[in-house]
């Protein structure tokens, strides 16, 4: 993880609980380690409260602590890490420590530091080859990450929910999104052109195999070099990596580029390599329901600028499904394990 000093002071609780991981990790390694108030993350994420120490040599490190009860995302992150190492090298954090916090239990991990800007930050300073360039290392790192193939269809850790079929995960996914969908109000035709989408799909993943996917490949969890010619220097914030299709995660990352650039998201795909005809299928589906689970999560969140942002992904969804048409019978979507849209299924 990489970042910079930064201008604000972690407060009384975040000084306690810096030194609360700096004395846990001391205790587990056996050499003293200390808090880095010099260094302070660019942003503070959404699953973990994150803080820098240093280790008896001073090396630099990371410590993330989690919130309460999240041991499964703590888990799922080192077994990312260690998956990911192997196929992405030095930009992937190694794992220096992971464990429990002894006065409140909150699961921490401590990695390597890794030096870079987020690539959200360096989105200005780019010129257009340069931009290019930087598309191309992400597409990549993609690439090489989906080397790693796994068991099965979901979680990396034991006790999350597993798929033995992709036609049964991505009925599951569907069924997730347009039950989120319908939850927040959103329009009909739309969940139905969805489900249409869905079932013409299904026979394109019969023969996909599971692989390690990032889940949250953005401008926020990828380093690039802090000045100078962009390059990418880590890859940050495993917390969501499971075992998925190699496009759901291309369609993920594309679909952040979209809102920083439309224009660029050719770019990213030509980089990652051709699709086949089954795979141009797939990116398509899984553009449509990340775009609708993204549009669920804005209308309910409502962030800044969150009105402008929900048009945009309703109008993603509507280039995927195409205009209203025959519509499908939910049958074979049951058959493959999932259901239309009462409850999830096709998990074990």
């Amino acid at each position: 993880m990489g970042a910079g000093p930064g201008t604000g002071g972690a407060g009384t609780g975040g000084t306690a609980v810096a030194e609360e991981v700096a004395g846990a990790v001391s205790s587990h390694l056996g050499a003293r380690v200390r808090v880095d108030p010099a260094w302070r993350p660019a942003v503070q994420g959404a699953v973990g409260h994150v803080l820098g120490l240093r280790g008896a040599g001073g090396e630099p490190y990371v410590a993330k602590v989690y919130a309460p009860g999240a041991h499964r995302a703590a888990a799922t992150e080192v077994r990312a890490l260690r998956l990911a190492a192997g196929a992405l090298g030095a930009v992937v954090p190694a794992v220096v420590d992971a464990g429990d916090l002894p006065a409140t239990g909150r699961p921490y991990v401590v990695l390597t530091r890794i030096a870079g800007r987020r690539w959200a930050d360096r989105f200005a300073d780019l010129t257009p080859p340069e931009e290019a360039a930087l598309l191309a290392e992400v597409a990549s790192v993609l690439r090489r990450l989906h080397t790693v193939r796994g068991p099965a269809f979901g979680s990396l850790v034991e006790g999350g929910r597993s798929w033995s079929s992709a036609p049964g995960y991505l009925a599951h996914l569907a069924a997730t999104a347009v039950a989120g969908h319908r939850g927040v109000g959103g329009a009909a035709d739309l969940a139905d052109g969805v489900r249409h989408l869905v079932e013409a799909s299904l026979g394109a993943v019969e023969r996909v195999a599971p692989v390690l996917c990032h889940h949250d490949l953005n401008g926020g969890n990828v380093l690039v070099a802090a000045d100078g010619p962009p390059r990418v220097t880590g890859v940050v914030d495993l917390e969501r990596a499971s075992w998925d299709d190699p496009v759901r995660d291309l369609a993920l990352t594309a679909l952040h580029v979209r809102q920083q650039d439309p224009a660029k998201v050719d770019v990213l795909l030509a980089a990652y390599g051709p699709l086949d005809a089954g795979g141009r299928v797939r990116l398509r589906v899984h553009t449509a329901l990340l775009a609708m689970a993204e549009r669920t999560w804005v209308v309910t969140d409502r962030p800044a600028g969150w009105e402008r942002s929900a048009a945009a992904l309703v109008d993603v969804v509507r280039a995927c499904v195409g205009p209203p048409g025959a519509r499908s019978a939910p049958s074979t979507v049951a058959a493959a394990g999932g259901h239309w849209p009462e409850r999830e299924g096709g998990g074990r």
